[in-house]
């Protein structure tokens, strides 16, 4: 019995959470950015890039570096996020697959991390649609207020889900990186 009013109280808090969250956008582009600076004790460029490197080869997420220039202290990666979805009250499951683009940018004692260009990808080798695009399709889609409220639930639902994706992986970058303030 106490386990079920656990599940229930923590299902009901799960719900009140998603409703009306709202990612991290970019006050100029309005798309949505993560970005943060992680400072170090005495690591330079070249030990920041090698400790980039071991983090990723942990293989915790689904990374794939796509483009690296060590002489200019960058790395740009695609995050493969988990399938995002859920089943609905009618038994229909919804799963989705997005991606974002990951650039770490190396200074002496600080590395500089941007999560942008989240993308919904659809089928393989479709470009996809960017997440404020998907956003704006699915509510627009939703021909009466009651879609609208279960659409915009469900994006909700999403947006959430990639958020804590995304607050793991900053947290395990910080771990590796050994963090201690977030001025860049």
């Amino acid at each position: 019995m106490k386990q079920t009013l656990a599940l229930l109280f923590l299902s009901f808090m799960t719900s009140i959470s998603a409703q009306n969250f709202e990612m991290n956008h970019d006050t100029e582009t309005e798309f949505i950015t993560y970005q943060g600076v992680i400072e170090t004790d005495s690591l330079t460029v070249e030990k920041l890039l090698a400790v980039s490197d071991e983090w990723q080869a942990k293989g915790k997420f689904d990374i794939q570096l796509v483009s690296e220039e060590q002489e200019k202290g960058y790395k740009e990666f695609e995050v493969l996020y988990k399938t995002v979805g859920k089943s609905s009250e009618f038994g229909k499951a919804y799963n989705y697959r997005f991606t974002s683009k990951l650039r770490m940018e190396f200074k002496d004692q600080k590395m500089r991390y941007t999560f942008t260009e989240f993308t919904k990808k659809s089928s393989p080798g479709e470009p996809g649609l960017t997440l404020e695009k998907y956003q704006e399709w699915y509510i627009n889609e939703a021909n009466s207020n009651k879609a609208r409220e279960k659409a915009g639930y469900r994006l909700d639902e999403i947006e959430l889900e990639l958020h804590e994706q995304v607050s793991a992986i900053i947290f395990d970058m910080k771990k590796s990186f050994k963090t201690q303030n977030e001025a860049w």
